[in-house]
């Protein structure tokens, strides 16, 4: 935790949650108060190091405002936890959960058969896998149905990963809640309580509500549902070895069809990209490659002086200092209010990069095209590129 913090809140609370269970050991006389200050000493010297750091470079202040004040500020781009949102969302989960769970109970009961059954798993996982081309552009009604599918299709191939974050979760509640209460305090370890209180606390790194995270996380989830498993589920009617060979079976089914998939990705050819600040990467899409040396090239060419970004994805890139901001934002994923502010501050003749704006922010766009104080420069790939004509106000 302390290496992955980066001046990140999610950790603050994953460490603050894993503290307070440290905190209940202690009280429970499991561990000496030694360990407890040991471990409460530890962070906090690690955190305040970190402040040290960005106050000696200048930054606390913008650290503050960008990652503590903002999201307590009405932060845009987060999603609107309505009936609908939860209900596709959790359908998207099982879905691709259910997929892997489908493959092993295909595997299981063909216990003649394995070959077989490996066979047709492999065949459902491909026709999942394909189906989400094939209505990508579907609509009922016009909603775009074709699109949720098509993420879902997307992600097919990590079933397992689903599986064992949900078995994670589940298994990880069930041990800290039976270890709190004192029911079957005998069976659990230690260091496995303390794995499922980590991995209820890092749901704190699902706040911005991307499936990417799962993945990044997943391993302390395995571990549980591992134990879990061979502990306390299996021990009557199904043993772990009945499982075993099947659950095998379909992580290399899986494995088999990503391996593939990379593969024929790895052997399409590459074509190199020609502007200064990608030199030396490549794309396997031509067109693709030229939209984004369009943009790359253009906007190097009107941020000689800086360049003010009114974009949810930032500038291109600043990495080699071909671009230079007029401010220390880079990307729009701050209030209305504050971005609206920002439209103050542009000046005569400033450049401007701008994309995907709030309501707000596009009325402003609109009054100040329609009242010329600021032109059209230039427009790509989903950005344009205005200059004011006088101060903004």
């Amino acid at each position: 935790m302390a290496i992955s913090w980066s001046a990140r809140l999610e950790f603050i609370a994953t460490w603050v949650l894993t503290s307070m269970f440290v905190f209940f050991l202690w009280k429970r006389r499991e561990i000496k108060f030694q360990t407890l200050s040991s471990w409460l000493l530890g962070g906090l010297t690690y955190f305040l190091t970190s402040v040290f750091w960005l106050f000696s470079q200048g930054a606390l202040q913008d650290w503050y405002q960008q990652t503590v004040l903002v999201w307590f500020s009405n932060p845009p781009a987060q999603p609107k936890f309505t009936s609908i949102w939860l209900i596709m969302n959790a359908f998207s989960f099982l879905a691709i959960a259910g997929l892997g769970i489908t493959c092993f109970l295909v595997i299981y009961f063909a216990k003649r058969s394995q070959f077989a059954a490996s066979v047709l798993s492999i065949i459902l996982i491909l026709l999942s896998a394909l189906v989400g081309e094939r209505f990508e552009l579907w609509q009922i009604g016009g909603y775009h149905a074709g699109a949720w599918i098509f993420e879902i299709s997307n992600r097919v191939v990590l079933s397992p990963v689903n599986i064992l974050f949900a078995t994670g979760l589940v298994s990880s509640s069930f041990i800290i809640f039976n270890y709190i209460t004192g029911k079957m305090t005998d069976k659990f370890q230690i260091d496995i309580v303390f794995l499922a209180v980590i991995n209820v606390s890092l749901l704190s790194m699902l706040h911005i509500t991307n499936a990417d995270y799962i993945h990044m996380f997943v391993m302390p989830f395995v571990v549980v549902s591992v134990w879990f498993a061979k502990t306390l589920v299996f021990n009557s009617s199904v043993s772990w070895k009945q499982i075993q060979a099947p659950l095998v079976t379909t992580v290399l089914v899986f494995a088999l069809i990503a391996t593939g998939g990379f593969i024929s990705g790895a052997v399409k050819p590459l074509s190199a990209y020609k502007s200064e600040t990608l030199r030396g990467l490549f794309d396997q899409n031509p067109v693709i490659r030229d939209a984004i040396d369009t943009k790359m090239n253009t906007v190097a060419n009107f941020s000689k002086d800086g360049i003010w970004s009114f974009c949810i994805s930032g500038l291109p890139t600043i990495a080699r200092g071909e671009y230079l901001g007029k401010d220390k934002w880079v990307w729009n994923l701050e209030p209305e209010p504050w971005m609206i502010e920002r439209w103050t501050k542009v000046k005569k003749n400033d450049f401007m990069y701008v994309c995907a704006l709030s309501p707000g922010e596009s009325s402003l766009l609109a009054q100040n095209l329609k009242s010329q104080r600021i032109v059209k420069v230039t427009e790509g790939d989903g950005f344009s590129i205005y200059q004011a004509r006088e101060n903004l106000v």
